[in-house]
Parts: structure tokens; C-alpha cells; sequence
């Protein structure tokens, strides 16, 4: 009997090991709460890392669940003003790009997830950062690429919960 293929269904992957590493000292869990001794992972988080954490730990696939956070790009830009800037007017630059930080953010993740078969994004959503209307057209594009099992640019391929070709041999 072949042995039970193993996901990780919270992994989080981030574009460099310098943001992985940024994102792990700043985050606070805010899921349960301030509890001393969290472990974190040794590793950076960036895509080579997380590949080599997965073949180490015995995973076949994992699931990305990374986070774009408009609120923190609002502070990030808010906490490098000068005393007396304009912030009304930072905040409105930094909002102007937010539709364009979302759509980079999810192509880098589908093209991740094009690249490496074993992972599978989720896409991120924020209406705050992109009207619903512009929201529900993405999301059935990816749909539609999903049902069609193409790939296009713009979105993640079609997935199924089977190790890729190279894993097979391994599961």
C-alpha cells in the first residue's frame, strides 16, 4: 500500500529570505494571542528555503497562504514621513497603488506555483484595494482557467492535491 501523501496547509513564502526573515520578527500572532516561546521556523522563507523545509520534513505539497496586507503597506509608508508632511496626501499615493500591489503580489504567486507543481497558492483578495466588481472578474478568470485546465499569465494553473511528477517516485 503506497504510504499517505502529506500537505502542509499553512506555509507561508515569501519573494526573498530578507522579507521572510522582516515578516517572522515583526509578526505578531495574533490568531491565539501573545504566548512566550513561539516557535518559528529556521528558515527565511523564501521559495528555494521552503522547497528544501518540505523535502526535509517529508511534505509532498503545501499550501501558500501568504498575506497582503493593504493596512500594512499604509503603515510601512506612514512611518517613514518626516514631521509636518502631507499624510493625506502619502495615504492617497500609497492607496493609488494598491490595486497594482495586489495584482503583483498574486501573479508572483501563481508563477511560484507554475514553477514549482508542489505548491499551491491561495490568491489574495482585498476589497479595499480593488472594487468587488474588478475582485469577481479575477476571480473567474482563475476560474475559468481552472474548468479550461489552461494557464494563463495572469493566473494560477489548475491543481489537484497529487505530488508532482518528481515527488510521485518518493509518495
Amino acid at each position: 500500500m503506497a504510504s499517505p501523501i502529506v500537505v502542509d496547509a499553512h506555509m507561508h513564502v515569501y519573494e526573498t529570505k530578507a522579507e521572510g526573515e522582516r515578516q517572522k520578527a515583526g509578526y505578531e500572532i495574533w490568531e491565539y494571542g501573545a504566548k512566550p516561546g513561539v516557535p518559528f521556523s529556521r528558515y527565511g522563507g523564501d521559495v528555494e528555503e521552503a522547497l528544501v523545509a518540505m523535502r526535509q520534513a517529508g511534505y509532498a505539497h503545501a499550501v501558500t497562504v501568504n498575506l497582503f496586507a493593504a493596512d500594512l503597506a499604509r503603515e510601512e509608508a506612514l512611518a517613514t514621513l518626516p514631521p509636518g508632511a502631507d499624510r493625506a496626501r502619502v495615504l492617497a499615493e500609497v492607496d493609488a497603488t494598491m490595486g497594482d500591489r495586489l495584482r503583483a503580489f498574486n501573479r508572483w504567486a501563481c508563477t511560484v506555483a507554475r514553477t514549482h507543481r508542489e505548491i499551491t497558492p491561495f490568491v489574495a483578495v482585498d476589497p479595499a484595494a480593488l472594487s468587488v466588481e474588478v475582485l469577481g472578474v479575477g476571480l473567474e478568470i482563475i476560474a475559468s482557467a481552472r474548468r479550461a485546465d489552461r494557464d494563463p499569465d495572469s493566473t494560477c494553473s489548475t491543481r489537484s492535491m497529487r505530488p508532482s511528477r518528481r515527488n510521485r517516485a518518493s509518495t
